[in-house]
């Protein structure tokens, strides 16, 4: 099993804009990019979405799910497409592919200041002794 769940906080600039026609300008912008970006990587992620404020602003980019069998290329591909695209953005991803060779850990995409890097998670895993209370444990 695959399981993953992962958001991507969207924003447009560094700086407040005093002028609303250029921060529109750049919200319209991030919006075309964070569309761009979900209908490049739908088909490989299941359940990924893009989420808008009450303006129809898009603010973030979500995903969740579990898969029968999966890897993580596609969503670390998304990651690094927003780490190059999305720039100001930020987000995490936490996946567990209980099929690989750490089959016991989730792991940790993070995304910020433009860069996209890898860790192993420490609050989950190892994934049989904290989240899996009724397996005996020595």
């Amino acid at each position: 099993m695959f399981e993953y769940h992962g958001w991507i906080w969207l924003v447009a600039s560094d700086w407040d804009d005093p002028e609303r026609a250029e921060e529109e300008r750049r919200e319209n912008e991030l919006a075309a990019k964070a569309e761009e970006g979900v209908s490049r990587f739908r088909s490989a992620i299941p359940r990924l979405t893009i989420v808008a404020d009450s303006d129809g602003v898009p603010q973030l980019i979500h995903m969740h799910g579990c898969l029968k069998h999966g890897h993580h290329g596609p969503f670390e591909e998304l990651f690094e497409w927003a780490a190059e695209h999305l720039q100001v953005s930020y987000g995490l991803l936490y996946y567990w592919n209980d099929e690989a060779l750490e089959g016991d850990r989730f792991h940790v995409v993070r995304l910020a200041a433009g860069r996209c890097t890898r860790h192993r998670d420490e609050l989950l895993s190892p994934t049989f002794e904290v989240i899996d209370l009724s397996r005996p444990t020595d």
